[in-house]
């Protein structure tokens, strides 16, 4: 668990949600940043009394000191707020939560001051990836993603002990326009762009989501913060936006990470990571399990990606997982199942019943029953003017009773190549 945030966008959707957690959580703020909104920039300071603001530009920092001159708040401006901001001694995460490219220089000074990044500015990854993540690790700094997708795929990671990943599966919802034409989509307001279905995020965003722009980006951020090759990672479209993303294993398993679209399950993660924060979620309601589906291949999508190549219907996944299968085990010298010698193919079934019935148990002995003893047995009489059977007779077929007798207690043997008759008990 963090003691103290500064957050870079502390006045936009992920920056307020942040101050949401934070007021759950009862910690101070080193630090608050933001663009050009300084009346709400002067409300928050005077909610949490952060050390330091800054604005983007020198007028908007002026607004903002006359604003709050009553506070004991240090007002700065530009690049060098920015990385003042993330840089502050009191802090021990930072939130950057800014828009575009403009977050690369803090977060890299973050990174190198040892704070723990939690990162929801993509673009810092998709200009400068390698770089981000090279200094991450010089610096055994933390970098926790608030990216709904990327702290899904974070969280099903935390419980994979090390094992490698064959496949990213990074959901999306395809946005307000899913279902529309083209030539629909080309008389779009822009009123209409940011009608997201299910998630409340910044315009930027928001538009991005409408072009599915969001997702491509999303792709290169996963392809850093992993170390998954882009011909690893594939994007399902699941409407619901239940399923964040998933992992799928060498072995098939497949790890999802499941909620309500809420921005502060992600945010609330990344300050209290490894531990987890209740806070006022919606609870997850699952009348029909959703499935994600892949990305259509001949509908209308406003923004090209390198979609999987997946039949009409047929999900990826599950095209993947059948081709680890052996699905002919002939063609690699294995016996199949239901496989039998052709000899015994073709051998005509027994005359015999199949259901045979089964025999009946003897009852059990009473304990005062004597047991009986076998009577000799009596050689049959010959019929009338037939001959009568010579001494000795077949010894195998007369004796046949007795010979099992002696073989068990000892008996009768015959003596001088002639058989004698059994002994009667």
């Amino acid at each position: 668990m963090i003691n103290c945030v500064s957050i870079l966008g502390s006045t936009g959707s992920i920056g307020r949600q942040s101050l949401d957690i934070i007021d759950n959580l009862g910690l101070p703020v080193a630090a608050l940043t933001a663009g050009s909104n300084a009346e709400r920039m002067a409300q928050q300071c005077r909610k949490y009394l952060p050390k330091l603001a800054v604005m983007s530009t020198e007028a908007t920092a002026g607004e903002l000191k006359d604003a709050i001159a009553d506070l004991p708040v240090q007002v700065m401006w530009g690049e060098e707020g920015l990385i003042h901001a993330a840089t502050m001694e009191e802090a021990d995460c930072v939130i950057t939560a800014v828009v575009g490219m403009v977050g690369l220089k803090p977060t890299l000074a973050a990174i190198r001051a040892g704070k723990r990044i939690g990162l929801a500015n993509k673009e810092t990854l998709v200009c400068a990836g390698e770089l981000v993540m090279a200094e991450a690790e010089k610096y055994n700094t933390e970098i926790i993603p608030v990216d709904s997708e990327h702290s899904a795929i974070f969280q099903c990671l935390m419980g994979s002990a090390g094992a490698d990943i064959e496949k990213i599966h990074l959901t999306a919802s395809g946005g307000p326009f899913r279902t529309w034409s083209r030539e629909d989509i080309a008389k779009a307001t822009r009123q209409q762009a940011l009608n997201h279905p299910n998630w409340s995020m910044g315009s930027k965003i928001t538009i991005d989501s409408a072009t599915m722009m969001n997702k491509g980006l999303e792709i290169i951020e996963a392809r850093w913060l992993f170390g998954t090759p882009g011909d690893k990672i594939e994007v399902v479209i699941h409407p619901e936006s239940i399923i964040h993303s998933m992992i799928e294993f060498e072995d098939g398993s497949v790890l999802a990470q499941m909620g309500m679209p809420d921005m502060r399950g992600p945010i609330g993660y990344a300050m209290a990571f490894p531990e987890r924060i209740p806070y006022d979620a919606k609870p997850l309601d699952l009348p029909a399990p959703p499935v994600p589906q892949p990305l259509p291949k001949d509908e209308s999508i406003p923004a090209e990606l390198d979609a999987p190549k997946a039949e009409q219907g047929e999900s990826k996944l599950r095209r993947d997982r059948e081709r680890r299968r052996p699905e002919n085990r002939e063609n690699r010298g294995e016996r199949p199942q239901n496989h039998k010698p052709a000899e015994r193919r073709d051998k005509p079934k027994s005359d015999k019943p199949e259901n045979k019935p089964r025999p009946q148990q003897e009852k059990p002995k009473a304990q005062n029953d004597k047991p009986k003893k076998d009577k000799p047995q009596q050689e049959p009489k010959p019929a009338e003017g037939a001959q009568a059977p010579k001494e000795g007779g077949d010894y195998k077929r007369r004796n046949h009773r007795g010979g099992r007798r002696n073989h068990r207690g000892g008996g009768n043997k015959p003596q001088g190549g002639k058989p004698q008759a059994p002994k009667a008990e």
